[in-house]
């Protein structure tokens, strides 16, 4: 609570609150269907106005058919309404055709992107990203949205299939046998002998000097030393 004016206000918490991926998607979602609603409303409500016009004109036309060569107002009036609604209806008809292409494309890269940005996080490197989005995404259709528009990733069982949210759905499937293939391998701890190789012995002069620092005489005088054990 927070005063204004010597009156208590409660503050809208709510709007401090960062929004989760799955709720920008939905929001996403929602802005883009109602987006198609209103174009398709505003094209019936044009068909709408052309069809009231055709039924009053019908309705108002009380005149005999006219003789053979005489010309008719009304009819070409008519006629060229009829026309317009044609090429209206086919308008409205293409236009909603490509709103649902439009859409599905739109959900389509949406979850795409999405289960290769999880894949990333989880482990598997750029190298193998593009032959496990292929094989999940396109492939085997483990990305699929759900009536709430939710993505959600689809694990199946034996006798049915889990549908998980995307973040747990890709940890699962690397987890399995499966999914391993798409991760890197795990570095495995040697024996402690440099790899397998034999231990290196390392032959060192007397203390003080080097090998470079002893005479001829005093060289042949350790290597006889150390040939009788002394």
């Amino acid at each position: 609570m927070k005063k204004e004016d010597g009156n208590e206000v409660e503050e809208d918490t709510a709007a401090s609150v960062p929004l989760t991926e799955e709720q920008i998607i939905k929001i996403v979602n929602a802005a883009a269907t109602n987006h198609a609603k209103r174009s398709a409303k505003q094209l019936d409500d044009k068909l709408a106005s052309v069809v009231s016009q055709l039924e009053e004109m019908a309705a108002a036309k009380t005149a005999p058919t006219p003789e053979r060569g005489e010309s008719s107002d009304e009819d070409d009036r008519v006629k060229a309404m009829t026309a317009k609604l044609k090429k209206m209806e086919d308008a409205v008809a293409q236009r909603e055709q490509q709103l649902r292409e439009q859409e599905t494309q739109r959900r389509t890269s949406t979850a795409r992107t999405l289960l290769k940005d999880t894949l990333a996080e989880a482990g598997v490197p750029a190298d193998r990203l593009k032959q496990a989005v292929g094989y999940l995404f396109d492939a085997e259709k483990r990305v699929e949205y759900s009536e709430d528009g939710t993505i959600e990733f689809l694990i199946p069982e034996t006798g049915y299939v889990d549908r998980l949210d995307i973040t747990n759905g890709v940890k699962k499937f690397l987890d399995s046998s499966e999914g391993k293939m798409y991760l890197p391998a795990r570095e495995v701890s040697g024996s402690g002998n440099q790899g397998g190789k034999p231990p290196q012995t390392r032959t060192s002069a007397p203390a003080g000097d080097s090998l470079e620092d002893l005479s001829a005489a005093e060289l042949l005088s350790e290597l006889g030393k150390a040939m009788i054990g002394q």
